[in-house]
This record gives structure tokens, C-alpha cells and sequence, in this order.
């Protein structure tokens, strides 16, 4: 997950609760949310930004795994499941 402030840093974050830390921030703030496989990020002051790339892969396990500027991520719960 990335969390981008107009002005500042970007911040990846690893999360098990992703969709209910987006449902939290919207609920308590003007926020807008986006959902895509490719985020150009400054990682650090001054640098040109770096496209970063999530992936899935299940061998990135259930918190995901960043090697590099890619994010191996495993599928997460089927969309019709009731937990």
C-alpha cells in the first residue's frame, strides 16, 4: 500500500487491513483513493520519482514482499467470501 501527501514523501506501508485503513481514512478525511499496479513515488528529497510495481505472486506471502522497486503480492480473499 502507498500512501501519497501532496508535498511530502511517499510512504509504503505493508498492512493485512488494507481495505479497512482506506475505509477509516475516507470516512475521516478528504481523501482520495486510487487503485493501480504502477506508482511513480519520490522516495527520497530530491530525487526524480521511481515507478514502483505491484505484482501478484503468491510467493509473496500474506504481507507482500518488496525486492527492489517491485511489491509480490499474493492474492488476497475471494470477493464473495463472508469473513
Amino acid at each position: 500500500m502507498c500512501i501519497n501527501v501532496s508535498g511530502e514523501h511517499a510512504n509504503l506501508l505493508e498492512c493485512r487491513r488494507k481495505t479497512e485503513l482506506v475505509a477509516v481514512l475516507m470516512k475521516h478525511g478528504n481523501v482520495g483513493v486510487s487503485f493501480t499496479d504502477n506508482i511513480a513515488v519520490t522516495l527520497k528529497v530530491g530525487s526524480k520519482p521511481t515507478t514502483v510495481q505491484f505484482m501478484r505472486d503468491p510467493t509473496g506471502g500474506e504481507d507482500g514482499q518488496l525486492k527492489g522497486t517491485k511489491v509480490k503480492v499474493a492474492a488476497g480473499m475471494d470477493k464473495n467470501s463472508s469473513t
